[in-house]
């Protein structure tokens, strides 16, 4: 609620909403590169974000991937 799109660019910091288990991506069925610790891809509009979970930081960011 209350939510835009705002384009996101690494070294962003979100809110643990952001990332939370709901937005998590399979980077298999997008063929994504796998994933380190405590990092996954998640779902942020139509772009796909490689995140640190611990820190919120975005590492990596594809735009318009999420389909």
């Amino acid at each position: 609620r209350g939510w835009t799109y705002r384009a996101i660019a690494p070294g962003a910091q979100l809110r643990s909403g952001f990332y939370s288990s709901r937005y998590f991506v399979d980077p298999a069925r997008y063929r994504l590169r796998p994933v380190g610790r405590y990092q996954r891809w998640i779902r942020y509009g139509d772009d796909l974000l490689l995140v640190n979970v611990r820190t919120g930081r975005v590492i990596q960011v594809l735009r318009n991937r999420y389909w």
